[in-house]
C-alpha cells in the first residue's frame, strides 16, 4: 500500500493512518484471505451472501464515480484508461500487463469491439473491462 494513494498520516509519530477507501478494502479482502473462517461464519457467509454484497456495492460505486469519461463510439461504450484503473484499484502497469497478456493469448482482446484509441489515450470497452477484471 502506497501513503497518499491507499492512507495518510495523522500522525507519524503515532502512526496513526486515516486510510482511503480501496486502502480499507485492500486490508479487509487480506484479512478475510488469512482469517480461518469457522463452519458457521461460512455457513452464513451462504445463506446471506453478505459479503458479495458488499463488494458488488463497492464495485457499483467505485464505477459510478469513475465513469466520467464514457463516450460512445461506433454503437458502442468505451471507458479511458484512466478510470479502468481507478475501478480495478490497480496502476497503469498491472493494467497494461494484463492487456499484453490476454492480447498474446489465442483469443485477444479486439480494436474497435473490445478496446480504443482516442486522441492517443486507450479506451475499453464493456466486452473489453470484462475481459480485463
Amino acid at each position: 500500500m502506497r501513503e497518499g494513494d491507499h492512507y495518510i498520516y495523522v500522525n507519524k509519530k503515532y502512526k496513526e493512518r486515516i486510510f482511503a477507501e480501496h486502502g480499507a478494502f485492500a486490508i479487509a479482502k487480506y484479512m478475510d484471505s488469512v482469517e480461518p473462517k469457522s463452519l458457521w461464519d461460512s455457513i452464513i457467509e451462504f445463506i446471506t451472501k453478505h459479503k458479495e454484497k458488499l463488494r458488488n456495492a463497492f464495485v457499483r460505486r467505485k464505477i459510478y464515480e469513475n465513469s466520467s469519461s464514457l463516450t460512445l463510439q461506433n454503437n458502442r461504450y468505451f471507458i479511458s484508461k484512466k478510470d479502468m484503473v481507478n475501478i480495478f484499484c490497480t496502476s497503469y502497469a498491472r493494467l497494461n500487463r494484463a492487456f499484453e497478456a490476454i492480447q498474446r493469448s489465442e483469443l485477444p482482446l479486439a480494436k474497435f469491439e473490445d478496446f480504443n484509441d482516442f486522441d492517443g489515450v486507450r479506451y475499453y470497452s464493456l466486452s473489453g473491462f470484462d475481459r480485463l477484471r
